[in-house]
C-alpha cells in the first residue's frame, strides 16, 4: 500500500512506493577487488553495469542508498526528444555534422531503453505522447520554431495546437497559449527502468551493492579505490562516477562544472479514468516552458504526479505537499477533493550549458564521469551509462563524441549556487513580459 505523504526531504517518490522494496540486493560486506567500481545505483550506473556485465566484465557497484534512490527515481520520468538547449547552440559549439550525430545518438536512447526491456524481460510502462505546454504567446512562437529546427534535423511528427485545440482535445485547462505535440516522446516510470537494469545486470554476474555509502576516491598504484562509510574497501584499476550530483564530492574537481538543483513533486490518490481524462487526454505527458517549468502525468496506477517550479538553491519548501498541492488545485480545480498519496523532492545535475558533460579524470587509474543531464536524464543516463561501457570496452568512438562538447565552469565560485538563482530569478521575470 502507498503511504500518505512524509514531510521529510528525504521522503521516498511516488515511483519509488509504487515499485516498493527491493530485496534483491544486500550492502558489501568484505572488501573487494573487481575489474570496474561503478559508483552511482540511478539510470547512468545502472545502465554501465549492465552493459559491462553483458560483455563478462567483473563489476561492482555501489549506492549508498536503494537503488534508484535518487534522481534516477525522484525526477517525472518524462523521456524527450534531443537535448534541452535544441540543436542550435550544440552546432555552435561542435559544427552541424556532430551536432545531428549526437542528436541521433539521443534518439538511439530511446530505442535502447525499448531493446532493454525486450532483452532483459521487464517493463517501465513506457507510453508516447509528450505536450510542451507555451506558458505565452512568445513561447508558443519559439515552440513553432523548434518544430521547424527537429524536422530539418530529419524528426518528423510534431505538430504545434492552437490554445483552442489544446483546452478542447487535450487538457481539463485552458491556461496555455498551445502546445509542441511530439509522438515520439512520452512518459515512463524511471525507478521501474533503473531497478530493470540493476536486476539484469546482478542476473549476468554484477555484484550490486545499495546501502553502501561511499565516503571518498582515490588513485594509487594504478589503481582507483573506493572508501566505504564503514571503512570497506573496493578498489579496480578502473571506475565509473555514476552519481550525478554527488560526482561533485567523489572529485571535486568537477563541482564547479555541476550546479544541484532542487525540485519537487506531489502525487495524487489512484484516480478513476473519467477524470483522468479530465485532466490530460490523448497524451501521456506535459511540461510547460516556465524556466522552472510545471510538469505533470499519470503513473501506471492511474495516480497524477505534478511537479512545479525548481530551487536554483538547491532547498526545499517546509512542507512540499501544500505547496506544490496548491499550486496543482488551482491549476485544475476539479482536483479539489483528490487525496494525495506522496510528497517528495530530488536533487538534479545542471550544467553551464545545459548539454550533458562526460569525460576522463585522473591520472593513475582510468576513471570515467557522466553527468549534468539538465532535466533530461530519463533517456540520456542510461544511453551515457552504455556509451561508457563501450569506451571501456575500446569502443570509445561514441562516448568521446559527447566528451567533446566543451563546458564551462559555473561562474561565481563559491557562490555560484546564489550567483545562479539570482540570474535565473532576473530570466523569469524578462520572460514574464513576453
Amino acid at each position: 500500500m502507498v503511504q500518505k505523504p512524509l514531510q521529510r526531504s528525504d521522503a521516498p517518490s511516488i515511483w519509488q512506493l509504487e515499485n516498493g522494496p527491493s530485496s534483491d540486493f544486500s550492502p558489501l560486506e568484505a572488501d573487494l577487488r573487481t575489474d570496474v567500481i561503478v559508483i552511482g545505483g540511478g539510470l547512468t550506473g545502472t545502465s554501465c553495469a549492465l552493459a559491462l556485465a553483458e560483455a563478462g566484465v567483473d563489476v561492482v557497484l555501489l549506492e549508498g542508498g536503494p537503488i534508484a534512490w535518487g534522481a534516477s527515481g525522484r525526477c517525472g520520468g518524462q523521456y524527450c526528444t534531443g537535448f534541452a538547449p535544441g540543436l542550435a547552440p550544440l552546432e555552435k559549439l561542435l559544427g552541424r555534422e556532430d551536432a545531428l550525430a549526437l542528436f541521433r545518438l539521443a534518439e538511439n536512447g530511446k530505442r535502447f531503453i525499448a531493446t532493454l526491456e525486450e532483452r532483459h524481460g521487464f517493463d517501465c510502462h513506457r507510453r508516447p505522447g509528450y505536450l510542451v505546454a507555451a506558458a505565452t504567446r512568445a513561447h508558443l512562437r519559439g515552440l513553432e520554431e523548434e518544430a521547424e529546427e527537429l524536422a530539418a534535423a530529419g524528426y518528423e511528427g510534431c505538430r504545434v495546437l492552437d490554445a483552442r485545440t489544446l483546452a478542447a482535445d487535450y487538457l481539463g485547462t485552458d491556461v496555455y497559449h498551445g502546445a509542441l505535440l511530439d509522438p515520439g516522446a512520452g512518459q515512463l516510470d524511471p525507478a521501474a527502468l533503473t531497478l530493470g537494469m540493476a536486476r539484469a545486470a546482478a542476473r549476468l554476474g554484477a555484484r550490486v551493492h545499495p546501502h553502501t555509502p561511499v565516503v571518498g576516491v582515490k588513485e594509487e598504484k594504478g589503481h582507483a579505490w573506493a572508501l566505504t562509510l564503514d571503512g570497506r574497501v573496493v578498489t579496480a584499476p578502473v571506475m565509473v562516477l555514476a552519481a550525478n550530483a554527488d560526482n561533485a564530492r567523489l572529485w571535486p574537481q568537477l563541482a564547479p562544472y555541476i550546479l544541484p538543483v532542487r525540485a519537487c513533486m506531489v502525487a495524487t490518490e489512484p484516480m478513476p479514468a473519467e477524470l483522468r481524462l479530465q485532466i490530460l487526454r490523448r497524451a501521456a505527458a506535459l511540461v510547460d516552458t516556465r524556466l522552472a517549468p510545471d510538469y505533470f502525468g499519470f503513473t501506471s496506477e492511474g495516480r497524477l504526479y505534478f511537479g512545479a517550479g525548481a530551487s536554483y538553491l538547491n532547498r526545499s519548501p517546509a512542507d512540499v505537499a501544500t505547496s506544490i498541492g496548491a499550486r496543482l488545485r488551482r491549476l485544475f480545480p476539479q482536483l479539489a477533493e483528490v487525496a494525495l498519496d506522496a510528497a517528495w523532492c530530488g536533487t538534479i545535475a545542471v550544467t553551464a550549458n545545459r548539454y550533458p558533460h562526460c569525460g576522463r579524470v585522473g591520472r593513475e587509474a582510468t576513471i570515467l564521469f557522466a553527468h549534468g543531464y539538465s532535466g533530461q536524464g530519463v533517456v540520456l543516463a542510461p544511453l551515457l551509462g552504455r556509451l561508457m561501457a563501450e569506451a571501456l570496452l575500446d569502443r570509445p568512438e561514441r562516448f568521446d563524441l559527447f566528451a567533446a562538447i566543451p563546458h564551462r565552469r559555473h561562474p561565481g565560485g563559491a557562490l555560484r549556487q546564489w550567483l545562479h538563482a539570482g540570474r535565473m530569478a532576473w530570466r523569469h521575470l524578462w520572460r514574464q513580459a513576453d
